[in-house]
């Protein structure tokens, strides 16, 4: 049994990728986050947030996507854990310009047709495992050691 500072819970965004050609992080997250005794919830009936093309060709439409999941995610406790560096970049630029510009907030509000839940913490699966994990018991979690392993970075819809 890994030994836990606190209990962790975390509502989980996976993003189209990791229902799909990224499966197996998908995966993988969800077993490492379980044997080190943290929660994730997956954020119920999310939407694509428009990663790489939305915000090059329509602004409201990107930010109304990334707020509809930030909205979504509040029926979930715990801070939103993002595994995909794109989707966490979208969620995170949508949180601060929609905390920055009232007059697009009021147009996404408009275009959801809801007023918007858009501070939740969102954080990427690394900051949860260093800073609210923390690196001293993850390594002691460490079971096997995968010294001289190759691995391969993600980079999501980069």
């Amino acid at each position: 049994m890994v030994p836990t500072k606190n209990v962790l819970n975390y509502s989980y965004y996976p993003g189209c990728s990791l229902h799909a050609s990224a499966k197996e992080y998908d995966e993988s997250t969800r077993a490492l986050f379980k044997a080190l005794n943290i929660g994730l919830k997956e954020v119920p009936d999310w939407c694509c947030c428009g990663a790489t093309p939305a915000h090059n060709v329509d602004e409201l439409l990107s930010l109304s996507l990334c707020a509809k999941n930030l909205e979504l995610s509040e029926q979930v406790d715990g801070d939103l854990a993002v595994a995909c560096a794109a989707c966490f970049s979208r969620l995170k630029v949508a949180q601060h310009r929609l905390a920055d510009h009232p007059e697009v907030r009021q147009q996404v509000e408009y275009a959801l047709d809801a007023p918007l839940a858009v501070g939740k913490p969102v954080k990427h699966l690394l900051e949860i495992l260093a800073s609210d994990y923390g690196l001293d018991q993850l390594a002691s979690a460490v079971k096997k050691p995968l010294s001289g392993l190759k691995v391969a970075c993600y980079y999501g819809c980069l």
